[in-house]
């Protein structure tokens, strides 16, 4: 990555988010995401706050932190204050912190000239800062389902994977072999514990506490898990309590027989084997706050 993307790219991931003690902020990312989505489909990053609403509004709701209210107000108004984004109203005039809800049904905004100038300049480059400001909130394969959603996933595929971390951090490589041990070679939701040649296939290593969100890659943040739970607990159908009895969403549905298997986990025990470490209890209360639809 050359000098001019890489600033490029720090400009849209450090973007003021107003978070702290974990608490996740989707709405600028995804505001940001919804005008490099319209960008790669029309050639402008134009977006409008009367059509990108609803849509915003539920992928927001499907991506984010639970929450009572889901609003494309916030973003639309406060991410000009980052120097990437610039807002105005049918009449012409500028959005600013003051301006009423109201008076953004016919407004439109898009990325600052010298933004517009550097994604024109490079046909990659908006897949390539997508994919950056998309690993810095979610895990990658959540990431990457948001991604497609919203058509920011290159023909050529995934392009890059970014790990924008803290200073000082860095992944443990020798985590997930550790986590999957310590639960025995098994799912600690439904048991599954498949091997291929005597090594587990579709069983992964899961943050409790994302990593890009200060999870650390210690045993006590990690829960081995076969791949579909592993998804559903990051989407927040899954989660725990503190005593270790799992919990499945009530906005989790299903029709099939198999997916009732997701539904019955419900009030079940978490067994952990003898001598494993088991997850903390403020890793615990973190999912539980930032990613567990609770209702």
């Amino acid at each position: 990555m050359d000098e001019v993307t890489q600033a490029l790219v720090e400009r849209f991931i450090r973007v003021r988010r107003h978070s702290k003690d974990g608490v996740r902020k989707l709405h600028k990312p995804l505001l940001q995401l919804l005008g490099l989505s319209a960008f790669v489909e029309t050639g402008r990053s134009e977006v409008r706050f009367d059509v990108a609403r609803s849509r915003f509004e539920a992928l927001l709701k499907e991506y984010g932190p639970p929450a009572e209210k889901y609003t494309l107000v916030y973003p639309f108004k406060f991410l000009a204050n980052d120097g990437i984004w610039t807002a105005h109203l049918s009449d012409g005039s500028a959005v600013t912190d003051s301006t009423k809800e109201s008076q953004l049904i016919a407004a439109f905004g898009s990325f600052t000239g010298d933004v517009e100038a550097a994604l024109k300049a490079d046909s990659a480059l908006a897949f390539f800062i997508a994919r950056a400001v998309a690993d810095h909130c979610l895990p990658t394969d959540l990431a990457t389902d948001l991604l497609t959603e919203l058509n920011l996933i290159p023909s050529t595929g995934s392009l890059i994977q970014f790990e924008f971390a803290k200073p000082g951090r860095k992944r443990n490589a020798q985590w997930r072999g550790k986590v999957i041990s310590n639960w025995g070679g098994k799912c600690a939701f439904c048991g599954y514990d498949g091997m291929l040649n005597q090594v587990p296939v579709a069983l992964d290593a899961a943050h409790v506490r994302w990593f890009n969100f200060d999870g650390p890659d210690e045993l006590n943040n990690g829960l081995a898990l076969c791949v579909l739970d592993h998804r559903l607990f990051d989407r927040g159908a899954l989660g725990m309590t503190s005593d270790l009895h799992l919990q499945v969403s009530p906005a989790f549905s299903y029709s099939s027989a198999v997916s009732k298997r997701i539904h019955d986990l419900h009030g079940t025990q978490i067994v952990l084997p003898s001598g494993a470490q088991r997850p903390h209890g403020d890793y615990i209360a973190w999912h539980r706050r930032e990613v567990f639809k609770a209702g």
